[in-house]
């Protein structure tokens, strides 16, 4: 029987939509960032150097941050620390520098490039007050934001000192937060932006911050519950009907149930909501995050006992994100089928995915889907009786886990190293 909020939904999608364009002009050598709602940014950029050190930095965001609106205003920040980079080196003597640093970026070397522009900033002397320096922090948060979670978090936290009133500040400190587990902060941050975004009438960033605090609140039922409701108020009574930002709200509220579920392991329950999520995007006609919501359902499948079935919807998934030559997708499909075979104990064909997911996580320095490769490697080899081999994937795993901060895998892999130690 669907729920009260599923029957709510269906009301919202009746005819295709068209996605709506949002405009964030930026300053210096480059044009405008424009952002379209479904994920997608373009940006033009009259110097070489810098347009492509936003492209690589736009790489890596795709990768981390799954809401658009923060994407969009991680992107901006980096945009406009590029920027100032283009406006110094014009009046600068020494742009050989500038010049490094912008290749740094592009090269994925975020510390070699930050530590540059620190040396070339002079904070006193560029910005007087208070918004102008939490600007600039913020700017360097935005670069340490794919490589550098502690510097990063550093960088926000002394912006939100000088500034506490900047929405993209506070949702990129709660988005540092989850990444490190840290749940308590990441909710007080959060809600301090949600309270921000209620004053804010373009974009939906109240509705994705929702979303954020409804999936953080998930061991607390009422809570979450609560959050979603008011989400699905908030994009039915905000947004026209059958707009592209009402629907992809609703649906993101759809897919955040279905994997709250999931994580709750309410596995039926969860199938069910998958199976009205991808119902939804066919009559909606809306394709982002289409790939995850086959992803969920073919994880929720294997928790069914339904590895057949699992299969074929992880292959849809692989399908969509090979033909959209998203690589990052490629490689989680191909892990998650991997953990298929596994559970079959077919330990050959396993190996065989997890090494084809191990290379796509590599070709986009992905270090979480590196890391959980190297485990279920080590996994494998250990079945096989190698722990030789299966202690090197660990360990592997390990450095990985702890120096990207994820404190409780690093200690899971540190007590499988311990398991494996000296064995042959």
């Amino acid at each position: 029987m669907r729920s009260a909020i599923a029957a709510l939904f269906l009301l919202f999608f009746s005819a295709p939509v068209l996605a709506e364009d949002i405009t964030q002009t930026t300053y210096g050598d480059c044009s405008a960032a424009i952002a379209n709602n479904s994920g997608t940014i373009t940006i033009h950029c009259n110097d070489k150097k810098a347009m492509a050190a936003i492209t690589s930095l736009q790489k890596q965001v795709d990768k981390l941050v799954s809401l658009s609106e923060q994407k969009h205003k991680i992107l901006v920040s980096q945009i406009q620390a590029i920027q100032r980079l283009v406006e110094l080196k014009k009046n600068s003597n020494n742009a050989p520098q500038y010049d490094e640093a912008m290749d740094s970026l592009r090269d994925g070397d975020v510390l070699k490039a930050s530590g540059i522009i620190k040396n070339l900033i002079d904070e006193s002397k560029y910005q007087k007050n208070d918004v102008g320096k939490a600007a600039m922090h913020r700017e360097l948060g935005a670069l340490w934001f794919v490589s550098n979670t502690r510097e990063s978090i550093k960088a926000y936290k002394k912006s939100l000192q000088l500034d506490n009133t900047n929405i993209e500040a506070w949702t990129s400190l709660g988005a540092l937060y989850e990444r490190t587990e840290q749940h308590y902060k990441a909710i007080e941050s959060y809600t301090n932006a949600l309270e921000l975004a209620k004053t804010i009438t373009n974009g939906d960033a109240q509705g994705q911050i929702m979303l954020k605090l409804a999936y953080l609140h998930r061991a607390d039922k009422g809570t979450s519950a609560q959050y979603i409701f008011e989400a699905v108020n908030y994009y039915r009574e905000t947004f026209p009907k059958d707009s592209y930002i009402q629907s992809r709200g609703l649906l993101s509220l759809q897919y955040m149930k279905a994997k709250i579920l999931y994580e709750q392991h309410e596995y039926k329950d969860a199938k069910k909501e998958i199976g009205m999520l991808l119902a939804l995007h066919q009559l909606s006609g809306v394709k982002d995050n289409l790939s995850n919501a086959y992803i969920y359902q073919g994880l929720i499948l294997r928790n069914l006992q339904e590895p057949d079935e699992a299969l074929k919807s992880l292959q849809a998934a692989l399908d969509i994100d090979t033909k959209n030559g998203n690589k990052d997708g490629i490689a989680l499909s191909n892990f998650n089928i991997g953990n298929i075979y596994y559970d079959k104990r077919d330990y050959v064909t396993a190996e065989t995915y997890y090494v084809k997911s191990l290379e796509y996580y590599r070709s986009t320095q992905n270090e979480v889907g590196m890391a959980n490769c190297y485990a279920s490697l080590g996994n494998v080899s250990h079945a096989e009786k190698n722990n030789v081999n299966a202690h090197e994937y660990f360990k592997m795993s390990y450095d990985i886990y702890l120096r990207i901060g994820k404190m409780s895998q690093a200690v899971t892999m540190r007590n499988r190293m311990e398991m494996t130690r000296g064995q042959n």
